[in-house]
């Protein structure tokens, strides 16, 4: 391996290079012979929560269900969105669309922002 710095590995052609993990970083994919079971997922627990999810809901009715009913469920939604950890939740603008309940997005972002006190609207 002549030529080659310190600490560096020789990738024979096809061959993909490995994932640098340091030492104060944990390992969040199990390798070619191990499981998730046998790695711990609680490993990539920080990593994964870390990551700042949102979500986006359309307002959409059910059969048989009108729009004021869909646009309290989005606020319920909103609100167990919230005590997942989510980030931030995002409401649509649609006018006219059929099965869609959502055609002021300023007025419901303000009711669900009234519903809920951590999450981003």
């Amino acid at each position: 391996m002549t030529g080659l710095r310190e600490g560096s590995v020789q990738i024979e052609h096809g061959q993909r290079p490995a994932a640098t993990v340091h030492a104060d970083q944990p390992k969040c994919s199990p390798g070619p012979r191990e499981s998730w079971y046998e790695q711990g997922v609680e490993s990539c627990v920080s990593t994964v929560a870390s990551i700042p999810f949102s979500v986006l809901d359309r307002s959409r009715t059910r059969q048989g269900q009108d729009g004021p009913t869909a646009l309290r469920d989005t606020v319920r939604f909103a609100r167990r969105i919230e005590a997942l950890g989510y980030h931030r939740f995002w409401v649509s603008e649609h006018h006219s669309v059929p099965g869609v309940a959502g055609s002021a997005p300023t007025v419901l972002a303000a009711a669900v922002a009234a519903a809920t006190s951590t999450i981003r609207v």
